[in-house]
């Protein structure tokens, strides 16, 4: 009976389940507004793999902290590494450099905890948080030349 469905004010695995109970919403007839308190990258992941693409996606900020707000609907889409981290569509986004940034804090503090670890899953988890960060300083670069004209 619906043509847009809203999903906010959750965690990204969080709205990734209630997508996976409710299948129809990628039939292609309804528009999702989605809205991850966290884990935007687990929700972003959870779309590429299970039919559905992201139209627009922009940032907010409320009280100090950025979220993203994303439009998808039925389709296919492909996401790097950085792109599933970063945003989808953020490279004229004024928020888009802070959001990036945030990303790769948080990734260099789970890359230096992995270092400390000896288990083969640690060094795993730490390679695959600095391939991501590299993705992500690719971006960073990629939106400052297209905001930041001079640069």
């Amino acid at each position: 009976e619906c043509d847009t469905i809203v999903i906010a004010g959750m965690g990204g695995e969080n709205i990734a389940q209630i997508l996976a109970g409710a299948p129809w919403t990628a039939d292609g007839r309804h528009t999702l507004l989605l809205q991850p308190q966290s884990r935007a990258e687990a929700l972003r992941r959870f779309l590429a793999e299970h039919g559905y693409a992201i139209a627009r996606e922009a940032l907010v900020r409320d009280r100090g902290f950025l979220y993203p707000v994303i439009e998808a609907g039925a389709g296919e889409m492909h996401l790097t590494l950085g792109r599933q981290w970063a945003g989808a569509d953020l490279l004229y986004d004024p928020l888009g450099d802070r959001y990036i940034i945030e990303k790769i804090i948080q990734l260099q503090a789970a890359a230096a905890g992995s270092n400390r670890a000896s288990a083969p899953e640690a060094r795993e988890r730490g390679d695959y948080a600095r391939a991501v960060i590299t993705e992500l300083l690719q971006m960073r670069e990629e939106w400052r030349h297209a905001n930041c004209p001079g640069n």
